[in-house]
């Protein structure tokens, strides 16, 4: 209802109307207002009922009773110790609890009712403060993202527990805290850091220079030794390495990230010859820009169009870097409302609208389908030979091979190589981790095998949006089944449905059990701060004994190469990756796993292909949701997502020539 109003228009008419409420002296006037105040709250239906309710009743009854039990004197009464209780104290306690809990309700009418680019735009008549409420909304819209992926996390580890286990409710309520908590503080850094990169600011344009660089971590010690490294304008430069080897570390120092956010460095980082500890975090960002893997927390606008307009002033140059990277239809959704992949296209049509010289990107590719990619590298290409640098790293080495001008291997802390990307051996290949290992054979799906988890028919709408549309799906016990599609599509979305999380406007799902659903962006799945912590949460929630936990955290531990002390919310995107199958894989008949190759080297992606392997054999059904030709063909057959419903079946080979299509249809 109130939604009839533009954002301005509707703040100030609920401001109004709540401070009229205070002169209502009459109980019948006041029981209409606030039957009124309910039908307009109840009208927009996306409010919380729980927490709303809750609010408002304890409003209505705390007014009730300071009104009742300290009646007026004049009028006499029953007295009890302090209190004294009238007919008179009883009519001003039901007028004062319907007219606040009127103005309570209205108030959460509008908050609830009302998106937050619209608080912004309803607030932004306050010029002076309008860059600091943006970013206290920003960092409102993270934390209710943050929220959400929580509570997500809890209930995917946690499915077939009894609501009416209040223990266990008490349990991962206090996990919910202890991980927003987590969040919020490391929020708060790199929120400001992006803040800063779309301020005004000096552009420094010239070399990038490393002189007797290291640098290193609170929790892991020294991860780069003594690194002299110089990138001149006009390089596309490649970082290569294994997992662990200080490829984010090294994108980090060369950012400006390291020790501003995070980290500790000794040495000189320079650019144009001058200390980037000399430079504005501003100057820095207009000569330098950084896209971690995380790429949602560089965004600072609210909606598309607000993310794009602050990057730069030049809206030609903006709507042109968003048709480029395909996203022009994105334009008016919020920010977080996203999918990894339009994300990622988001913030690189941001950064190439701003007209920074030197990009330094860390895993750009893996959340973008096989057209962007090709997208996006050559127009990083047509940078680089323009006079800008680019400095990347990625997985699919394949792809960017062709497009790189040198190549950096890293080895544990140190540069190992630095030569010409296209006289390079097979060895070097492998010590970075690059050349694709044999994938292990595949285990047969047995004939009849049982359906484990099938959706028929499945609809979604997400805020106003009808993201799946009469979805059909199915995977049985023993086999693995590849999700493909473009960004968007809704591949995601059905996961998170299969897993339980997203409740289904409409159709049938049925499951043999728990599904096991592992986050495209493992970082927002993370409860607890250290990585042996967070292994070991689902098996405490499922009541494991205290032998069998410890043995599973330790096993997984030694999968994932990890010593149990790493930073679950500060680790490269390969870790997190790891840590998160880790996390999710135990006791389940079904494990999904959301862009299973992110981050990783060949030797992780063998090591995961071999997981699959063994979760197969034991009669588990696999799913992996992926844009990596390696990881379908580990699938027994491929169905490809489209606008939101399943648009054809085919085996894995067909798969991969279908996503070349999609490439080849883009140039």
């Amino acid at each position: 209802m109130l939604a009839l109003f533009p954002p301005t228009v509707r703040l100030l008419l609920v401001v109004a109307t709540t401070s009229a409420f205070v002169l209502i002296n009459d109980l019948l006037l006041s029981a209409v207002v606030f039957l009124v105040s309910a039908v307009v709250l109840i009208s927009n239906r996306r409010f919380p009922y729980v927490p709303v309710t809750f609010m408002v009743l304890t409003t209505m009854l705390m007014y009730f009773f300071s009104n009742f039990a300290f009646s007026p004197t004049s009028k006499g009464g029953l007295v009890i110790w302090a209190f004294r209780f009238n007919s008179a104290g009883f009519d001003l306690g039901l007028i004062g609890g319907f007219k606040r809990s009127a103005m309570v309700t209205l108030s959460l009418a509008w908050l609830t009712g009302t998106r937050i680019p619209e608080i912004y735009q309803a607030l932004a008549f306050v010029k002076p403060g309008r860059r600091w409420l943006m970013l206290f909304l920003r960092l409102v819209q993270l934390v209710k993202r943050d929220i959400d992926a929580t509570r997500q996390s809890l209930l995917i580890r946690d499915r077939e527990r009894s609501a009416l286990d209040v223990r266990g409710r008490l349990f991962r309520l206090k996990l919910m805290l202890q991980a927003l908590l987590l969040r919020v503080f490391s929020l708060v850094g790199r929120v400001a850091y992006a803040a800063e990169s779309h301020a005004p600011g000096m552009r420094t344009v010239g070399d990038l220079e490393l002189l007797g660089v290291s640098a290193e971590y609170y929790q892991t010690g020294t991860v780069l030794r003594d690194i002299d490294l110089k990138i001149g304008a006009g390089e596309f430069v490649f970082v290569a390495g294994r997992n662990g080897s200080g490829k984010t570390t090294l994108l980090r120092v060369l950012s400006g990230y390291i020790p501003r956010i995070t980290g500790s460095l000794s040495g000189r980082v320079c650019v144009a010859g001058h200390d980037l500890g000399d430079l504005t975090l501003a100057s820095l960002s207009h000569s330098i820009r950084y896209v971690p893997a995380d790429s949602v927390v560089s965004v600072v606008g609210l909606t598309v169009g607000q993310e794009i307009s602050l990057a730069s002033d030049d809206g030609i140059a903006g709507k042109a870097a968003l048709e480029l990277m395909g996203a022009t239809h994105l334009c008016d959704r919020e920010t977080t409302t996203l999918s990894g992949g339009e994300q990622m296209r988001v913030l690189l049509a941001s950064i190439l609208s701003s007209g920074t010289q030197i990009l330094v990107l860390d895993s750009p590719l893996e959340q973008l389908d096989w057209a962007s990619r090709r997208k996006l590298l050559s127009t990083l290409e047509g940078h680089a030979k323009r006079g800008g640098s680019v400095v990347l790293t990625d997985t699919d080495y394949p792809t960017v091979s062709r497009y790189v001008s040198r190549f950096i291997l890293l080895e544990n802390g140190v540069v190992a190589l630095d030569s010409d990307p296209h006289q390079l051996s097979e060895d070097v290949l492998v010590r970075a981790g690059l050349a694709t290992p044999e994938v292990p054979e595949s285990v047969p799906t047995v004939d009849g095998s049982a359906t484990c988890a099938q959706m028929e028919g499945i609809r979604v709408v997400l805020g106003g949006t009808e993201v799946l549309r009469g979805f059909d799906f199915a995977v049985k016990h023993g086999e693995c089944v590849g999700v493909v599609g473009p960004n968007g599509s809704g591949k995601t979305t059905a996961m998170l449905t299969l897993a339980g999380v997203i409740r289904p406007a409409s159709g049938n799902l049925e499951l043999s059990g728990r599904v096991a659903y592992v986050f495209q962006d493992t970082s927002l799945q993370m409860v607890e701060p250290l990585s042996r912590d967070e292994i070991a949460i689902g098996p405490g929630l499922r009541g494991w004994g205290d032998p069998a936990r410890a043995a599973y955290v330790v096993d997984m531990l030694r999968w994932a190469r990890m010593n149990g002390q790493e930073s679950s919310v500060d680790v490269s995107s390969g870790e997190s990756k790891l840590l998160g199958i880790s996390a999710m894989v135990m006791d389940c008949p079904v494990v999904a796993i959301d862009e299973p190759s992110t981050g990783l080297d060949a030797f992780a992606v063998e090591a995961v292909s071999t997981l699959v392997k063994d979760l197969r054999a034991r009669g588990v059904g696999v799913i992996v949701v992926t844009h990596d030709a390696r990881m379908i063909r580990l699938a027994t057959r491929v169905v490809v997502v489209e606008s939101g419903k399943v648009s054809r079946e085919c085996d894995s080979e067909s798969a991969i020539g279908l996503m070349q299509q999609w490439m080849a249809d883009e140039r």
